[in-house]
């Protein structure tokens, strides 16, 4: 490196590294700062990965949730339509359409009382 002295005009010729070492006081200090801005982006970067991670589990919780809410109406819904049919069967008196509906209404997986109590009714217990 080159510099101008002002006063003199003269020019003196600097060298590029220092010498006496390889390394000096102000380059580990440089190298330990740059291993601590490492670490703390490090860190920063570790934080907010875990907050997104927290925010997508609890989306996908919520999410859960209200699909099972949507199924459980969604099986009732069917389970209401079921009773409906067997009704307007017991109302036309098509015994072999009111057979079928009260098989499947009875296999269904999930049943509430209203109509497991239909069910008993129609069968006259």
């Amino acid at each position: 490196m080159a510099s101008i002295d002002k006063n003199d005009n003269t020019m003196v010729i600097l060298p590029a590294f220092p010498l006496g070492g390889s390394r000096t006081i102000p380059e580990e200090d440089d190298a330990e700062d740059r291993l601590v801005r490492s670490r703390e982006r490090n860190r920063e970067h570790a934080r907010k990965t875990r907050l997104r991670k927290k925010a997508q589990l609890q989306g996908l919780q919520s999410r859960v949730k209200e699909l099972q809410a949507e199924g459980q109406v969604l099986r009732q819904s069917v389970e209401q339509c079921s009773i409906a049919s067997i009704l307007l069967g017991l109302s036309s008196g098509d015994q072999s359409a009111l057979s079928a509906d009260i098989a499947d209404l009875d296999s269904a997986d999930r049943k509430d009382d209203k109509s497991v109590s239909i069910l008993d009714a129609i069968r006259g217990k």
